[in-house]
Formats: structure tokens, sequence, C-alpha cells
């Protein structure tokens, strides 16, 4: 459950590079989001969610095989 607010999602590649940044708005808990991530190769990403106002920061690992 995430406070409300705007978030900056990144997916971070293997080697470090950013593939997506973006920044979107949660208006409540438990709201899911969609990201573009059809195109990414084979690998393994990590993807962050961050709040400056908050210094909210949480992280998943996504294995796209």
């Amino acid at each position: 459950d995430m406070p409300s607010g705007i978030y900056n999602l990144q997916v971070v590649g293997n080697a470090g590079q950013l593939v997506v940044n973006r920044q979107v708005l949660i208006n409540n808990a438990g709201q899911q989001l969609s990201l573009p991530l059809e195109s990414l190769s084979k690998g393994v990403y990590v993807i962050r969610a961050s709040n400056s106002e908050t210094g909210l920061s949480v992280s998943t690992r996504l294995v796209k095989m």
C-alpha cells in the first residue's frame, strides 16, 4: 500500500541502463499500474517506484523470459 502522490517509476536493466522512466499519479492504495514491458529483451530488470515528497522508495525484480 503506497500513499497517494506522484511517483517516479523506473525500469533498470542488468547493465544499469534505464529502459523506462515515467512519472505517475497514485490516487489510492491498491491502484494497479501498467508499464509497456512487451518490447524488453529477455533478462533481469529492477522496477523502482519513488516519491520525493514522502521519501518512500520500493523496488522489485522482474525476470523476463
